[in-house]
Parts: C-alpha cells; sequence; structure tokens
C-alpha cells in the first residue's frame, strides 16, 4: 500500500513504475514462450527507450497541442510520423544492438520491409495506448469539473445576489412602516424598533445558510406580521395557521417573505376598511404546502397589471425557486371575484429534513 501511494502522490514514480512494470511483464510472457529469459529481458530493456521517446512525444507535444485543440489530422499525422520513425529506431537497434548478441530465428527478419515495420508500430503502439488513454481521460475529467465548479460558483454567485437583494427590499418597507407610525406619533415605534432589531438579527446571522430551520423562518414570519399588525391596527383581519412537524425540517431562508409581503403590499387598501390576509404552513412527510390569500383591491385589474406578481421580491423568489428547487416546486397563483391566492408546494430532500 505504501508503494502504491508513493506512486499516486510521485508523477516521476509513477512513470517509472510503468516502464519497469512493462519490462518484468513482457520479459516474462516473452521468455516463458522461448524459454530463454535473459535474452527476452535485455531485449525488452534495449528497445524500452525510443519507445519511452515515442511514448512521451504524443503525451507532451502531440496531445495538449494538437488533440485538445481539435487539430486532429495534424494529430493523426504527427502520430503516423512518431510511429514510423520509432518502428525504424527499434528496427535498427535489434540489427546492431541485439541480433549480434541474440541472431533472429529466420533470415527474412533482416529485411527492411513494410511488414516489419508494421511490427514495430504494434510493439510501440502497445505501450503506448494506456498512457495516452489515461492523458485523454485526466484531461476530460479536469475540463468537466472545472465546468461544475465553475457552474457551481455561478450559481451560489446568483443566489447570494439574490439574497443581498431581499435584505435592503424588506428593510426599506419596514422603514416605510416605522415612518408612518412616527408620522402618527405612535406609542407603537418602539415596538416595531425592537421587531426590526430582532429581524435584522435574523437577516445577518441566520440567513447566510443553504437552508435554515423551517421554525426559525416561521418565528421571523410571525415578527414581519406583528409588524404589520401594528402597523395597520385593526384595518386588516390576519389569520397566520401552521400544521405539521416544522421542528425537523429545513427550508431556503427568506423564500416564504416574499410572498407574506406581497399581500400586505397588495392586499390592504387604503380605502377599504375590510381586508383581510389568510396565511397556512403545512408540512405533510417531504411535502411543503404555503397558502397565501389576501382580498382584493376595488380595483382589480392595476393589482393585476401592477407589480403583484412583477416586483422585485417575487420575481427574486421565483428564481431562487428555480436554482434551488428545481423540478421540485409548484407555484401557482388563483384569482378569485374577491381574493388572490398564492400556492407554493416544495418537494423536500431528505437533507433537507432531520
Amino acid at each position: 500500500m505504501k508503494i502504491i501511494e508513493i506512486m499516486r502522490d510521485n508523477k516521476i514514480a509513477l512513470h517509472a513504475g510503468y516502464w519497469l512494470t512493462t519490462v518484468i511483464f513482457f520479459g516474462t510472457f516473452w521468455g516463458s514462450d522461448t524459454g530463454d529469459y535473459a535474452r527476452s529481458f535485455y531485449t525488452e530493456l534495449v528497445l524500452l527507450p525510443p519507445k519511452i521517446i515515442a511514448t512521451y512525444a504524443m503525451l507532451y507535444y502531440a496531445i495538449p497541442r494538437y488533440l485538445f485543440y481539435n487539430k486532429y489530422f495534424r494529430f493523426a499525422l504527427f502520430l503516423f510520423s512518431t510511429l514510423l520513425i520509432g518502428s525504424l529506431i527499434l528496427y535498427f537497434t535489434k540489427i546492431y544492438l541485439i541480433y549480434p548478441y541474440y541472431p533472429p530465428d529466420y533470415s527474412w527478419r533482416l529485411l527492411l520491409n513494410p511488414y516489419n515495420l508494421l511490427q514495430e508500430m504494434v510493439d510501440i503502439n502497445t505501450l503506448m495506448v494506456l498512457p495516452v488513454m489515461a492523458k485523454i481521460f485526466k484531461y476530460y475529467y479536469k475540463n468537466k469539473q472545472a465546468a461544475e465548479i465553475l457552474a457551481r460558483e455561478k450559481l451560489e454567485a446568483e443566489l447570494k445576489f439574490l439574497k443581498s437583494q431581499i435584505h435592503p427590499h424588506f428593510l426599506f418597507n419596514t422603514l416605510n412602516s416605522l415612518f408612518s407610525l412616527t408620522l402618527k406619533k405612535s406609542d407603537s415605534a418602539p415596538e416595531v424598533v425592537l421587531k426590526l432589531s430582532n429581524l435584522m438579527r435574523y437577516l445577518l446571522h441566520e440567513t447566510n445558510a443553504k437552508y435554515v430551520k423551517l421554525s426559525k423562518e416561521v418565528n421571523y414570519i410571525k415578527d414581519y406580521i406583528d409588524l404589520e399588525k401594528l402597523r395597520y391596527q385593526n384595518r386588516v383581519d390576519i389569520s397566520f395557521n401552521v400544521y405539521g412537524n416544522i421542528k425537523d425540517v429545513y427550508i431556503a431562508p427568506m423564500l416564504i417573505l416574499p410572498f407574506v409581503e406581497n399581500s400586505f403590499k397588495h392586499g390592504v387598501c387604503q380605502d377599504t376598511e375590510e381586508t383581510w390576509i389568510t396565511i397556512e404552513l403545512s408540512v405533510q412527510g417531504n411535502q411543503l404546502t404555503l397558502k397565501v390569500e389576501n382580498s382584493l383591491a376595488p380595483d382589480i385589474e392595476n393589482i393585476i397589471n401592477s407589480d403583484y406578481i412583477k416586483g422585485i421580491g417575487l420575481h427574486n423568489v421565483k428564481r431562487r425557486l428555480e436554482l434551488i428547487y428545481k423540478d421540485r416546486y409548484e407555484l401557482k397563483n388563483v384569482k378569485g371575484e374577491f381574493s388572490f391566492q398564492v400556492i407554493l408546494k416544495l418537494n423536500l430532500n431528505e437533507y433537507e429534513t432531520d
């Protein structure tokens, strides 16, 4: 095991191990065939340098310069030239360094002919195939990894950007509520400041994670609703109900708020006394369902054509749903005669639950 680890971490040791293995394998193979191991190992060692040169010429010149840049004709030409030159070198190496000590069995092998050259090409190619395939596989594997990392980093950057947009958008709306209370010199203003402080603490310290506990998100929504109750007093009837076990469920942070916020923004009309908002959140198994319904303002057409559907918050959350819960969510809007309802269904994976 130690030898394997050293070879894996040391490129020189890995390459040396490969060539030593080929000499041992082919020396033993041909030696067992002829019974002359000395001749077999001597032949393999003498013919090894030309094979190494041909292989590295392909690995470090032809493949990175031609094959990886889709210059296939040049690559094929270089491969053929390398095999041809290598086969000639092997042929003359046998003539001058092997056959004087170990004469061939048949005299025709001394002749320089296409068959002999083809044999030498095959001999070189046999040792070249494995390193070349490893080089190509490593290249495409690294490229695939790099592409995946780039896509993941791009996704994370977009999610961070979308999440960062939520904070000022939410803060702007809440400060508007606080401003309206201070104009009225309401005694509720200090309570608003306190709850806003709690909400900002949650935004700064909890929402950096990819997922947060649904129970924390629900508490956050409750604080937001309390702020809106202080703002509108008795002008709006608000109902918020939670069903199922939410303690062991995780969800992307700030995912529910835009729907709730939008219901207040467009469902509570300044000219209408009786307005209402109903929010239901339920968890059954691995499915989360959110229903947000609000009364419609008198000018229905303006609501439908306004940023009710096109606002920053909803556009933001739709994009986040697509990025985080792709193919695992269903979002639909239902416009009734007197109400507007948004229904969100999420299929949670096992890593989003304890």
